[in-house]
């Protein structure tokens, strides 16, 4: 089963609406390495899903799509709330680069604290 990436379409479901073990399973099944990385952050292994973290996207069907609540989610995990995010600094160098390409795709000034420090 492929998964298309469509980083043009935006959806404003409810980030707790979507149900994020659903998507890694899925993303896992369809053995597509660039979907994974597109729809998580972090993925220090890709054998373990349970390690993944980030998740900023969402499937309709087999295409993954941008969830912008999910965006605004991590960009907050990233700025340090709920406890910030504990990945290695190039990790996290890489996921703000990748947020703020989100941000731009969006039309959305990223939040303050974004930056790669």
């Amino acid at each position: 089963m492929a998964i298309e990436i469509d980083n043009a379409t935006i959806s404003d479901r409810a980030w707790g609406d979507v149900d994020k073990e659903a998507l890694a399973r899925r993303l896992q099944e369809s053995g597509s390495e660039a979907a994974i990385r597109e729809a998580f952050a972090y993925v220090p292994n890709l054998e373990n899903r349970s390690q993944w973290g980030g998740p900023h996207h969402e499937l309709r069907g087999d295409t993954l799509v941008v969830n912008r609540n999910g965006v605004h989610a991590l960009a907050a995990a990233l700025s340090g709330a709920r406890g910030g995010v504990k990945w290695p600094r190039s990790a996290r160098v890489a996921a703000l680069a990748h947020v703020r390409k989100h941000y731009r795709a969006m039309e959305e000034e990223p939040p303050e604290g974004m930056s790669a420090d």
